[in-house]
């Protein structure tokens, strides 16, 4: 994964590589050129307060040329608008005024932008002093390629040069220095280079779509940047001391659907997408303190309507008015409580539209008068829908459902005060006479249970690592739910079709109709009349009627065997055979490997499986007091997906070509091969 332009090393190394929040504080030693950029001039770049110059001092060569307008997008930098191009010369190169026996990164960036009107990608060499560092290659116009070395200085300057190799004109967009510690990032000699070539992140979990970034100590503006980073459902910036606007590039995160910017120093006005998408349903927006920041669609017009106000009857009455408007916005504020009452056909209802609510006319349209099924259960049917072009699932109340009725109550109750990244969102509902229907986020790729029943001839088979992935996600959504809710909250029916698989095969838990609160007086458990799924049913609960977290332990132990066998809960043979026990034998006799789904070959760290074993049997252990809370287990399960990154990413010393540095001779300009 590449890092981003601006990256400070110190500051954030795991986060940054996806957020880009860099504020630049102490700048001593930084060298920042905007290539191109006229003479004399200079501007703080406002997504990373870097103060950038001209580099008409540091080179005597090459003309300034502005890439097509068509290429200036608002998410990108300001200095990737200008470059400096070289049609003269076969070298040219810049000079720099640099630290004796000091270490710097070296950053240059590219990007073409057609800016010479060919729209002819142009390759040519880059070279640090005599020796060669790199070739700069270009798959698109639009797209930057960036260019790092680590570099130990002998001298008290050095340069960069471009080198023409007949394949087009070079150019360069910007060029910049930063002192590092020389305490870091060590040669075999303790001179030369380390050029990048890789850059791997293994700090995090992989196709993660939610960033909390609470209380982090975040300043500075939110960058444009944020944009890029298509796959996000859930960002949490409150609590910091973020400043500036909120950006409209947020807007354009399709999968965003929970933005907490609380507790900041934001000001202007909420993109008034955000603020039709948090009205519509589709986004749960929290902007409250940040004083200057308005979150309505009517912030401007209420900005003119004040200013006559002000001028014409003074003081005291704008007093009143704004301790007025105060008075109306914190009622505003105050979010609604979702009560359900008893079931009737009166319109008036008692759901609150904290997530939208859908007429039944709506329900029809979104669903192409239910067209498309996408499957049936005790609640009633599931549909397919579209809502402004979003691809949503209905659910619909089957009439004949009274049980139904009550799923439904819990489900509306629960989904409106929880959001987690391992949850499915609720979209909205509808409560019309007698149509209810509960309408989610689609999940493309359906649930966990058809890839674990897959055919012999079937390729969907998902590999070793993507089933600990699996695991883990859905054991971090149960995990949100035993101890990020307050009161927690119990599923009851944890198991692998109500886990549903995103378009990135992010996993998560689905069909809360069943699931419980916990009293909020500390209590160990609830007696309930039993629900869940044969097979998956905790014994000790079954036998008692006394509901804990511990119940959906042991369900989530058998889902992780399901995971691990590709088996059912229960055999389909004569002997109904229980997956718990089927293991436990296999595991006494000691063949680990017969355990794990045949389809893989063999494709896994034996030592990932045997962990993955251990967690399970120990979840689906009779007695409750011997089971591990869903903490444990997601911590033992981040291990157990460790274990199988290191196999994958393990790559013999000779064939590290492709690994992330390289050393390179200063002296003779050769390169030779020198890694959560």
């Amino acid at each position: 994964m590449e890092i981003s332009k601006h990256l400070v090393y110190a500051i954030l190394p795991l986060v940054i590589a996806f957020l880009y929040f860099v504020h630049a504080q102490d700048q001593s030693g930084f060298i920042s050129l905007d290539c191109g950029l006229p003479k004399d001039s200079r501007y703080l770049e406002p997504s990373t307060n870097i103060d950038y110059i001209s580099d008409v001092p540091f080179i005597s060569s090459g003309i300034s040329k502005s890439i097509l307008p068509e290429y200036k997008l608002a998410t990108q930098p300001r200095h990737v608008e200008y470059v400096r191009s070289f049609p003269q010369g076969v070298r040219n190169c810049y000079k720099l005024n640099v630290t004796r026996a000091a270490k710097y990164l070296i950053r240059t960036t590219f990007l073409y932008g057609n800016y010479d009107g060919q729209n002819k990608l142009p390759r040519f060499d880059l070279y640090l002093g005599p020796n060669k560092w790199v070739t700069v290659n270009f798959s698109s116009v639009n797209l930057s390629i960036m260019k790092e070395i680590i570099h130990n200085t002998s001298q008290s300057h050095l340069q960069i040069c471009l080198v023409n190799t007949n394949s087009g004109t070079p150019f360069i967009t910007a060029l910049e220095l930063r002192p590092l510690r020389n305490d870091t990032y060590f040669t075999s000699t303790g001179s030369g280079s380390l050029a990048l070539t890789h850059r791997f992140d293994i700090g995090s979990t992989a196709n993660q779509s939610y960033r909390n970034l609470s209380s982090s100590g975040l300043t500075g503006e939110i960058t444009s940047y944020i944009s890029s980073l298509i796959m996000l459902e859930s960002l949490d910036l409150s609590n910091n001391s973020l400043t500036g606007s909120v950006p409209d590039s947020l807007s354009r995160l399709k999968k965003l659907s929970v933005l907490n910017l609380k507790g900041n120093k934001l000001r202007g006005s909420v993109p008034a997408e955000l603020v039709q998408k948090s009205m519509n349903g589709f986004l749960s927006l929290s902007v409250e303190d940040n004083e200057n920041l308005c979150a309505s669609l009517s912030c401007k017009k209420k900005k003119n309507i004040l200013i006559p106000i002000v001028s014409s009857i003074g003081a005291l009455l704008v007093l009143l008015n704004a301790a007025a408007i105060f008075v109306v916005l914190k009622r505003k504020k105050q979010p609604a409580d979702v009560t359900l009452g008893a079931r009737s056909t009166d319109q008036n209802n008692t759901l609150e539209p904290k997530k939208r609510q859908f007429t039944y006319s709506e329900v029809l349209k979104m669903t192409n008068n239910f067209e498309r099924t996408l499957g049936k259960g005790g609640f009633g049917t599931v549909f397919h829908g579209l809502i402004e072009g979003t691809e949503v699932a209905v659910k619909m109340l089957s009439s004949r459902s009274v049980q139904g009725y009550q799923q439904f109550q819990a489900e509306v109750k629960l989904l409106m005060r929880v959001y987690h990244g391992n949850l499915t969102s609720l979209v909205g509902y509808c409560y019309e006479g007698t149509n209810m229907a509960l309408i989610y986020e689609y999940m493309v790729n359906g649930n966990l249970e058809s890839y674990l029943s897959v055919g012999d001839g079937s390729e969907n088979v998902l590999r070793w690592e993507g089933r600990l992935q699996i695991a883990l996600d859905a054991a971090q959504g149960l995990e949100y739910l035993h101890n990020g809710c307050k009161p927690p909250i119990v599923h009851r029916d944890v198991k692998t079709s109500n886990i549903l698989l995103a378009e990135n095969f992010q996993a998560k838990l689905a069909d809360f109709g069943l699931a419980r609160v916990f009293p909020s007086g500390g209590g160990t458990h609830v007696s309930t009349a039993i629900a869940g799924t044969p097979g998956y049913l905790d014994p000790e609960y079954y036998k008692t009627n006394r509901l804990n977290e511990k119940s959906d332990v042991y369900s989530f132990g058998v889902v992780l065997l399901e995971i691990i066998t590709s088996q059912p809960a229960i055999s389909r043979s004569e002997e109904r055979t229980h997956i718990s026990q089927w293991v436990s034998n296999v595991v006494a006799d000691g063949d680990i490997r017969s355990l794990v789904e045949p389809k893989l070959q063999g494709d896994f760290e034996v030592n990932s499986v045997w962990k993955a074993v251990e967690i399970a049997m120990t979840c689906v252990s009779p007695t409750s007091s011997q089971r591990p809370n869903m903490n444990q287990v997601v911590t033992e399960l981040k291990d157990c997906l460790a274990i199988e990154v290191a196999r994958k990413n393990h790559i013999p010393l000779t064939h590290w070509a492709e690994s992330e540095m390289f050393y390179i001779a200063s002296s003779t300009g050769s390169i030779n091969p020198l890694p959560r």
